[in-house]
């Protein structure tokens, strides 16, 4: 049943999210400053004793209207951050991550799905301490709707083993926000979700403020 009930939620978003204004090149210059700003407190909260060398994010390419992300990995890009993208390598397997030097997109190949991806011949693996994740629901208390390949449920329980990541982190329209998903016990509950609105924690709410409305300018 909760499969189903997954199912039609999907069917609601997707289309919604594939023709809001900000997935077709409308997102402000003021929301995505905002986005940024939350993140950047967000992690910087947890890794403030985390060396140079060690500090790699994993995002994503955005597709099907998802939240462009691209701006926030370069930020951390510019700030010495390792960026990873991503690869599916099979069905029913966790992902694996590899570093997507520079951000360059002539890097990109087409990878499973028509995602633009990296080819693991070519590039290096990455174990990322932070996980952006592309989401197609989500609740108030951090449940996610993904496609329904699994593929972050698993990975986040195989990089837990490492003990990475430090977090888990969706990326969402605010508009995405659902009263309930059904849960199963192989869901992978994240640690926060952004959106171009406001932040939600699994757990207590830090003493920081993270509420803010984006403006239209």
């Amino acid at each position: 049943m909760s499969k189903i009930a997954k199912a039609s939620l999907r069917k609601l978003i997707i289309p919604r999210r594939e023709i809001y204004p900000a997935a077709n090149g409308e997102e402000t210059k003021s929301s995505m400053r905002h986005i940024i700003g939350q993140f950047d407190a967000l992690i910087s909260s947890h890794t403030e004793s985390s060396s140079q060398g060690s500090r790699s994010i994993s995002g994503y390419y955005p597709i099907k209207g998802e939240i462009n992300v691209l701006p926030v990995l370069h930020h951390f890009l510019n700030k010495g951050w390792d960026i990873a993208l991503p690869v599916i390598q099979k069905l029913h397997t966790p992902l694996k991550f590899y570093k997507w030097e520079n951000m360059d997109k002539d890097k990109l190949v087409k990878g499973k799905y028509s995602i633009p991806s990296l080819d693991p011949k070519t590039s290096k693996e990455l174990f990322p301490s932070i996980l952006i994740l592309p989401l197609v629901g989500f609740t108030k208390k951090c449940v996610r709707l993904g496609y329904g390949g699994g593929f972050y449920d698993q990975t986040i329980r195989e990089l837990k083993k490492t003990g990475k990541p430090k977090l888990s982190i969706g990326f969402a329209y605010e508009f995405q926000k659902c009263e309930s998903i059904p849960y199963e016990e192989s869901d992978e509950i994240l640690d926060a979700v952004i959106t171009n609105e406001q932040v939600y924690f699994k757990g207590p709410t830090p003493q920081i403020q993270y509420k803010f409305r984006a403006s239209s300018s």
